[in-house]
């Protein structure tokens, strides 16, 4: 349902700058064992993040209720998982909306500038229909031509010939609202009924008049369930939200091997290390989540989030080495 070239929401990378470090210790000698508690140090507070920002589009008001979907890899998944371990929840609302269906016609004429001239009569007929469980339409408007009888009644009407015929997609709101893109009409209208007789108004080029009052058979209403999702009182605990990011905090970093240690001046130093991420259980299922879907799609997989970082260390004053930055990734 939801297919993603972000591997099921999940991007495996972690900058830790030195604003966010937690425990810092201090060592008078700077070696890759002092380096390494340094590092550790470093990210004793810091969690392994997983970013499950590709998420957020989906709690906006939707018809798919994640509680049920069956989707074997993406985003539905994710959304499901979340819904299972209490980390979001689910609100609904039933709405009733104008069951939008038929034919709709209208006409609008033009007088001759002079009495033996033909008035010119311009036709525009929608066929539209409701999409299947959506408050969506879509069908064709036809344009018709017709030059009518002139005002002496010299000239005959002549017949009506088609000028055009395009695809057209809308929405309908619950007041009526509608908005339709494609055809010759103003995007924005309403849509009302008054007994048998369904009445779709739109705005007009100025050329075709301020209003085009399109008359159908009135079709009655639809009621619709929509769902919305929020993070719960328990994602809140788990899931970091900002305005550019949503990250899960899915476990704690394994300083592994530090290698490569050297001066780049005589107060700092730099030296790279190893790192793995150890997942709580959370983390673990949106990991194996990835690694199904690259396995699927004949990709590289890993039994662990893992890579190789660069750690900068930084001389005091009374010679001692702190760390100021580390990035793993």
């Amino acid at each position: 349902m939801h297919k993603t070239l972000i591997v099921t929401c999940i991007v495996i990378f972690a900058t830790i700058l030195s604003l966010s470090c937690g425990k810092t210790t201090s060592t008078k000698e700077l070696t890759e064992s002092s380096a390494r508690a340094l590092i550790e140090g470093f990210y004793a507070n810091n969690y392994y993040p997983i970013n499950v920002a590709p998420l957020v589009p989906l709690f906006a008001q939707t018809r798919i209720d994640y509680k049920t979907v069956d989707d074997k890899f993406g985003l539905g998944k994710d959304m499901r998982l979340f819904l299972e371990r209490g980390l979001i929840e689910q609100h609904t609302e039933t709405l009733s909306y104008p069951n939008i269906s038929g034919i709709f016609t209208g006409e609008i004429h033009f007088a001759g500038a002079m009495r033996y001239e033909p008035e010119n009569i311009i036709y525009n007929q929608y066929n539209l229909q409701m999409n299947a469980d959506s408050n969506s339409f879509s069908g064709t408007l036809t344009i018709s031509h017709q030059e009518g009888r002139s005002a002496d009644g010299t000239i005959a009407p002549g017949p009506i010939e088609v000028t055009g015929v395009n695809k057209v997609t809308g929405t309908v709101q619950p007041d009526g609202s509608v908005s339709i893109e494609g055809g010759n009409l103003g995007a924005n209208g309403k849509y009302t009924e008054q007994g048998t007789v369904a009445s779709l108004t739109l705005p007009g080029p100025y050329y075709q008049g301020a209003e085009w009052h399109l008359v159908g058979k009135a079709t009655g209403r639809t009621e619709m369930k929509w769902y919305t999702y929020s993070l719960t009182p328990e994602g809140y605990k788990q899931i970091e939200q900002t305005r550019n990011s949503m990250e899960l905090r899915a476990g704690k970093f394994k300083i592994g091997e530090v290698t490569n240690l050297r001066l780049v001046t005589d107060t700092v130093a730099v030296a790279n290390f190893a790192w793995e991420a150890s997942l709580n259980d959370l983390g673990k299922t949106l990991f194996q989540y990835a690694q199904d879907e690259l396995r699927s799609r004949n990709l590289p997989t890993n039994d662990v989030p893992k890579g190789v970082g660069e750690a900068q260390f930084a001389k005091k004053p009374d010679g001692s080495w702190i760390i100021s930055s580390a990035n793993a990734q």
